[in-house]
């Protein structure tokens, strides 16, 4: 990581509150990227929490999905 410079770091490993980290990915799909991959974590411990963190994370970065109304 020393080698890279600080700019690739903060524009590969987004860190941040689930807002932050939303407009990180939103500026990503502005540019015209359409697949991405995250990789999630969190240094909580307990099993079930850690679950419920990551799920949470989920959830708060999921694309908006609209139903449609009519045919």
């Amino acid at each position: 990581m020393a080698a890279a410079p600080e700019t690739v770091m903060s524009d590969l490993i987004v860190r941040g509150s689930m807002d932050e980290i939303g407009a990180h990915v939103r500026r990503y799909l502005d540019a015209g990227i359409d697949t991405a991959f995250l990789a999630l974590s969190t240094l909580e411990q307990e099993p079930a929490r850690r679950r419920d963190v990551l799920l949470g994370a989920v959830r708060a970065l999921a694309p908006a999905t609209h139903s449609s109304s009519g045919p």
